[in-house]
């Protein structure tokens, strides 16, 4: 009986054998799956200073100058204030870091077709890219402020961030700014920058030349101004406008000169006609010392035979009032200068640093008592009234008229506009914004205007 068991027991057993033999051995054989992430690292070396590392975002590793470590997912970079250093993907990304720069390596992954995908974090400071050949699929750098993202092979980029804006500079190829869910492209030889809670602005104009001296600089002095500073500070239009001929350009005289900076801008606490105290980057721009004057304005009539203001004629030395906004836009024109944007013209009034006032006095309301020498019941002489003048040296930008202004900084109804300033008897400060529409009959009787320019001959 046993026998018989056996006889046909054994050919089972050994089936089921090779088997489990089998089964053994392919589990034993990795899944197809995609690669791990893990693997990639970038070669991350100090030129100068030093630098450290938090692996996995808490693990510290200090970097000495002329030392290279690896770096891979969720790692940190912290950079001294002297510091410059190389962030190296071979065959893929060259990354060059700066004084005080912060960056999380945040997701490399390899895509089927065999390019990669990198995002980087950069929480402050200075990044200049390159993109090297064919093998990366796209280079996203996410700021506190925006996401950038390449779209050509081979780009070459700087990003700059601080706690007033995300700056971005391209010498090659194309990236693409996003914030607030808008989009702006932007080509070489093209620069944007975007503000807190703002969309990116324009495509602005920047010269191959300029930056790339910019960048030497930029590598030896820490005296060299921040890339957002640069950006900022030229001219506010794109490369397809053509620069002004000179002779396109208004005079200097009787105009202010406000060089580009970040500047202070709004009120706390905010309420319906104040905006949260903010700060924003200018670029370099010029205003009128004065409101236009009716004598001013007589010339623009008998040159243009255009219809008069409302309030018609007025002392000649008076500022001209009765003016709806495109009256005022059109004289600014003929002008060869245009209305002021609304953060321009508060700036002008206001000054330059920290805790500005809301006066162009200063922070007195009263201006000591002399405020009551402003008349209640008419315009006055521009100019009249010395402490009446901003650290700018621009004039009457309290009482006198109401200012229109253009491209409101902050929210206004669509169809308004922005008044600025108040008007005799019913002085504001400097903060103070005032939606009316381009031609509201309870403003336009108390309203003029000054004009502003980007460019000046002899300026």
């Amino acid at each position: 009986m046993q026998k018989y068991h056996w006889k046909y027991l054994k050919p089972v057993m050994l089936v089921c054998t090779s088997i489990l033999m089998a089964w053994g051995c392919s589990s034993n054989v990795p899944p197809a799956t995609q690669p791990s992430t893990s693997q990639y690292q970038a070669d991350f070396t100090v030129v100068q200073s030093t630098a450290k590392v938090l692996k996995g975002g808490n693990q510290e590793t200090a970097v000495q100058q002329n030392q290279t470590v690896k770096v891979g997912i969720d790692d940190r970079i912290e950079l001294d204030k002297e510091s410059r250093s190389f962030l190296n993907f071979p065959g893929i990304l060259d990354a060059e870091l700066f004084r005080n720069a912060i960056i999380l390596l945040s997701a490399i992954k390899q895509e089927s077709g065999g390019s990669t995908d990198i995002t980087l974090n950069l929480n402050q400071g200075h990044l200049f890219l390159r993109l090297n050949g064919t093998s990366i699929g796209q280079l996203t750098v996410e700021t506190p402020y925006s996401t950038i993202k390449t779209l050509d092979e081979g780009t070459e980029f700087d990003v700059c961030h601080n706690d007033k804006l995300t700056c971005v500079y391209v010498k090659k190829g194309t990236v693409e700014m996003i914030a607030k869910g808008k989009k702006e492209i932007v080509n070489a030889g093209e620069a944007s920058y975007v503000l807190k809670d703002q969309p990116p602005s324009k495509a602005i104009c920047a010269p191959i030349d300029t930056f790339s001296a910019w960048e030497e600089n930029f590598r030896v002095s820490a005296d060299t101004p921040a890339l957002g500073k640069v950006v900022a500070g030229l001219p506010q239009r794109s490369c397809s406008s053509a620069a002004p001929d000179i002779a396109d350009l208004p005079k200097a005289e009787g105009m202010a000169k406000i060089i580009y900076g970040t500047y202070e801008i709004g009120r706390s606490p905010a309420d319906e006609f104040h905006s949260p105290l903010q700060s924003i980057p200018l670029a370099n721009f010029w205003i009128d010392i004065h409101e236009v004057t009716n004598s001013q304005y007589q010339q623009y009539l008998d040159m243009t035979a255009t219809q008069p203001p409302a309030i018609w004629p007025g002392d000649g030395d008076h500022p001209v009032r009765g003016v709806t906004w495109d009256q005022a836009a059109a004289y600014c024109s003929w002008a060869k200068k245009r209305l002021p944007t609304e953060a321009e013209w508060e700036v002008a009034g206001r000054g330059s640093g920290q805790n500005v006032p809301l006066f162009p006095w200063g922070k007195d309301p009263l201006a000591g008592g002399q405020i009551d020498d402003l008349p209640l019941d008419d315009t006055y002489s521009v100019g009249t009234f010395p402490f009446n003048v901003s650290p700018f040296g621009v004039y009457d930008m309290v009482g006198n008229v109401w200012e229109w202004v253009s491209e409101p900084y902050d929210s206004v109804q669509e169809g308004y506009k922005i008044l600025r300033g108040g008007r005799y008897g019913f002085i504001k400060d400097l903060a103070y914004r005032q939606p009316a529409l381009p031609n509201d009959e309870r403003f336009v009787p108390y309203t003029g205007f000054r004009c502003a320019a980007d460019e000046v001959q002899g300026g």
